[in-house]
């Protein structure tokens, strides 16, 4: 999938993506039980590209008011739709046709000082053409943040404990 700079900006500042929003109890998005919102995820973000629209995809997972978020958006480089103002700096002509990416958003105050990751994984040709190979590529990502902010949580609560 590719589109041009300049379509890209103004789709994304006019909200012309398509958004899904899973709620999850915090457990679920720990270990094989995230592995099936990540297929869940992968499979409602692949069909919304080969429709050719945007998308943001998210599970969102609320504990105690801790949010833990695992988001996929199609982006043209590693900056979240939020950040939009900031995409046209990357680029000397807006006219340029790019490739779409597969971004891997995950959000928790545990993750790191920015509480932030954003990962561009694959481009979505490549998801298309082998959706299996890459629900693994994702899959492992998440899980390895995921087990990034399990570990500094343990970590946490032992120093709070001290």
């Amino acid at each position: 999938m590719e589109i041009t700079v300049a379509d890209f900006i103004e789709k994304v500042a006019n909200e012309a993506y398509q958004t899904e929003l899973q709620l999850v109890s915090a457990t679920e998005v720990q270990g094989t039980k995230l592995e099936k919102h990540l297929y869940e995820m992968v499979s409602l973000f692949g069909q919304l590209m080969e429709e050719g629209q945007l998308a943001q995809v998210t599970c969102r997972a609320e504990n105690a008011g801790q949010v833990t978020e695992y988001s996929l958006e199609s982006g043209i480089i590693n900056l979240p739709f939020a950040d939009i103002k900031k995409v046209d700096n990357f680029f000397d002509d807006l006219e340029t046709t790019v490739e779409v990416k597969v971004n891997l958003i995950v959000k928790d105050e545990n993750l790191n000082a920015s509480k932030f990751r954003i990962d561009s994984l694959l481009t979505v040709a490549e998801l298309l053409a082998d959706p299996s190979q890459g629900l693994q590529v994702i899959s492992d990502r998440a899980l390895a943040l995921s087990q990034v902010i399990q570990n500094n949580l343990e970590v946490a609560e032992v120093t709070a404990e001290v």
